[in-house]
């Protein structure tokens, strides 16, 4: 019980602080302003949740109307703010890091990881890293956050990543 008192208060605390940052985004509004309206877009991820839920139960509605464009195009994304035609958008950190650097005006903001990352296996089990020599690695993005954090995690106990095959698939996003 204790465990879902934190989950639910950690939640809590992520919807408010969302809020906070939106509203300080849009300058705050007076008493005589109608709602500003902010335009997101989100893939069809949890991370969205907060926002639909603030969107459903009117919260700060009197302030602001939140938009909520869901679509797994994390590039469309960053064409869409690039043009201002959106005002936020949730992404992963790699893919902001990316548009920073090719010189986009975006700012990060309330980063988290939501640990969700797990290595199933087919067939077999496995006991360690090292049972994974010889076998086939399917791994969404080359170069992403998985396919950096399965070449470490096998350097680190020992395993060459070069004894096993890594085979990239599209998101399912």
């Amino acid at each position: 019980m204790q465990s879902l008192y934190y989950g639910m208060r950690n939640k809590l605390f992520l919807v408010f602080t969302t809020v906070l940052l939106v509203f300080s985004f849009t300058g705050g509004l007076s008493a005589a302003d109608s709602p500003q309206k902010i335009i997101v877009q989100t893939p069809p991820t949890a991370g969205a949740l907060p926002l639909i839920w603030m969107k459903e139960n009117g919260i700060m509605a009197d302030e602001i109307e939140i938009e909520i464009i869901i679509s797994p195009d994390h590039q469309r994304a960053i064409s869409l703010i690039s043009q201002n035609e959106v005002d936020m958008i949730l992404t992963g950190v790699n893919v902001g890091a990316r548009a920073f650097n090719k010189g986009i005006n975006i700012r990060l903001v309330n980063t988290n990881i939501w640990g969700i990352d797990y290595l199933l296996t087919s067939g077999f089990r496995a006991e360690s890293w090292s049972d994974l020599k010889g076998k086939t690695l399917s791994l969404p993005l080359m170069g992403g956050p998985l396919d950096f954090l399965a070449r470490y995690f096998l350097l680190e106990n020992g395993v060459d990543p070069d004894s096993v095959e890594f085979v990239y698939m599209p998101s399912n996003n």
